[in-house]
């Protein structure tokens, strides 16, 4: 294993290279295909890493955030654009190899359309974004800008929100409520409300939209939470979580973690780690040895910290870095790159304050440097269309 140098620095070259056009691109040959979704999730934890950043790195970091989010508001749909007649979605793109560029398409419900995977989570980690960009030095006039924006994305949860349920279904064509959608739907909500409450100055509208963060606390929690289990089922149509599939339903499991939902039952402060656990007892090795699935799976590594098994994380980490490095190609996408950077920030807090990075040899102590390798990310050239 090297010094920890050049393989964050492919990392960062990486991390923003996928996260490039800063449009959310990542590479699979021979075209690009652009998930915001995953754009989302990449520059949010881009942005909450910058206070470890010098200053001109972190306003490079918030220039690519603002011409990343201009590019997602300019490719809101209208009503008549969506296939669902929902108002500010964004569909998912092919960038093709002679530069067309086009909406991702399937046929869904017997006819072909252009494609998103989910509105809720879309929409919900838009949101998210758009509170790390202000928290992080983001412009607040930007932000109140595109306050009729951002409603109208928060209105794309409502639109497949279920009174019944407490929950969203993942759209308006897959009528299910999935665990891992909730999750970052609850997260988009409580950032939306901040947002509102303490930046925009719109009490009334955070208040609506508390309310609707309360009920999707619950709907996780009363209709996929199985206390006789310690498990959530991934979704609400699941008789229950079976810890022997990987994805989606011992994945889901560290979603609230991840996402911060809270518990509305009875509250077992040892729940997470239970859940985290028996997700390592099922998959433990598979994932350690990036087995497990096509994909490297780096949100379970920021699980392994949150969880206090810094051990298991780092022996992921130097895997991870034996498989991907220097090149970092895909699968190792945005998303995980996102995961990455959030991961190697919190982790350098850990190493700060204890001096050193405990599960590492020495010349891994080195990579207790402030995040400057990991940032990349924001100059690569970025495509706008």
């Amino acid at each position: 294993m090297d010094d920890g140098t050049a393989s964050y620095g492919a990392l960062a070259v990486s991390s923003a290279y996928y996260s490039t056009l800063a449009n959310g691109t990542q590479l699979r040959a021979p075209d690009s295909w652009v998930m915001p979704y995953y754009g989302n999730l990449a520059m949010a934890a881009a942005l909450r890493a910058t206070p470890s950043l010098d200053a001109p790195t972190r306003e490079l970091v918030l220039e690519r955030a603002r011409i990343y989010l201009d590019w997602y508001f300019a490719n809101l749909n209208s009503a008549a654009e969506d296939p669902w007649g929902v108002a500010c979605t964004v569909f998912d793109f092919q960038v093709h190899a002679d530069g067309s560029i086009k909406c991702d398409t399937k046929k869904v419900e017997g006819k072909t359309v252009c494609f998103y995977d989910s509105s809720d989570s879309y929409a919900a980690t838009l949101l998210s974004l758009m509170l790390a960009y202000v928290e992080n030095g983001g412009s607040l006039s930007y932000a109140s800008s595109h306050s009729e924006n951002l409603h109208c994305i928060a209105e794309v949860i409502e639109a497949t929100y279920q009174d019944s349920l407490q929950m969203t279904w993942g759209t308006a064509w897959y009528q299910v409520a999935m665990l891992m959608d909730n999750a970052e739907v609850w997260a988009g909500l409580n950032d939306y409300v901040t947002l509102l409450s303490d930046y925009l100055g719109d009490s009334s509208l955070a208040a609506y939209y508390a309310n609707l963060r309360g009920s999707i606390a619950s709907g996780v929690e009363t209709k996929l939470y199985l206390s006789a289990d310690t498990a959530y089922k991934p979704n609400n149509e699941a008789d229950g979580c079976d810890w022997d599939v990987w994805y989606a339903d011992a994945t889901a499991n560290v979603w609230p973690l991840l996402f911060g939902v809270p518990q509305t039952k009875a509250v077992d402060t040892a729940r997470n780690t239970k859940l985290f656990n028996k997700l390592v007892d099922h998959h433990g090795d598979a994932w350690l040895a990036l087995e497990v699935d096509d994909f490297p799976w780096v949100s379970v590594q920021v699980a392994a910290h949150m969880c206090d098994r810094d051990d298991l994380a780092a022996t992921y980490e130097h895997n991870l870095v034996a498989k991907y490095s220097p090149e970092w190609n895909y699968p190792y996408d945005i998303a995980e790159a996102g995961w990455h950077v959030q991961w190697f920030a919190s982790v350098n807090q850990t190493m700060f304050s204890q001096g050193h990075y405990p599960h590492e040899s020495a010349a891994q102590q080195n990579m207790a440097r402030p995040l400057l390798l990991l940032y990349p990310l924001v100059l690569a050239p970025v495509v706008l269309w």
